[in-house]
């Protein structure tokens, strides 16, 4: 079993918030989590997340060509973490502790459900497939479109979800 928790879904956008059984996580934008007594600030570069201080130590994040969390160092330079995925996101190699949750196309790991939260929709690495149907079909004349629960073109190379939801 992967866990539980309470997730409201909204028809019409990005409505997704998750009561887990360890209690609430805020969340302010991209910039600042708080889990329990845990702080993490997040510092971004070009709209990519490139460090992370976590209760006053900073971290730097390494990401590979689709924008996932790959490696993480510490201000020395020195490797703390390091994760290597399947195509489809599943997680293929881990060492050490990366020190955040933004893990495979730096979206959000929510590993007590065991699924990735792209804001309006969760994503089962093990099925290759959202576990939501897109309410909209993005390129009706495309084939690939019409499987609503897949990434789209189902290419597993696609550094994010365009969804028209979010």
């Amino acid at each position: 079993m992967r866990g539980t928790g309470i997730i409201q879904f909204c028809d019409e956008g990005p409505c997704i918030p998750w009561i887990g059984p360890d209690g609430t996580t805020a969340y302010i934008g991209d910039y600042y989590e708080q889990a329990g007594n845990t702080v993490r600030k997040c510092y971004y570069a070009g709209g990519q997340r490139i460090a992370v201080r976590v209760d006053g130590a900073l971290y730097f994040l390494h990401s590979d060509h689709l924008g996932s969390a790959t490696l993480a160092t510490d201000v020395s330079g020195n490797r703390v973490g390091e994760v290597r995925y399947k195509p489809y996101g599943e997680i293929r190699y881990e060492w050490g502790i990366t020190p955040t949750d933004r893990r495979y196309t730096g979206q959000r790991w929510d590993s007590g459900l065991g699924l990735y939260d792209y804001r309006a929709r969760y994503y089962d690495p093990a099925l290759g497939r959202f576990v939501r149907a897109d309410p909209l079909v993005p390129e009706p004349g495309n084939s690939q479109a019409l499987n609503r629960y897949a990434e789209y073109g189902h290419s597993g190379t696609v550094p994010q979800q365009p969804d028209p939801l979010y």
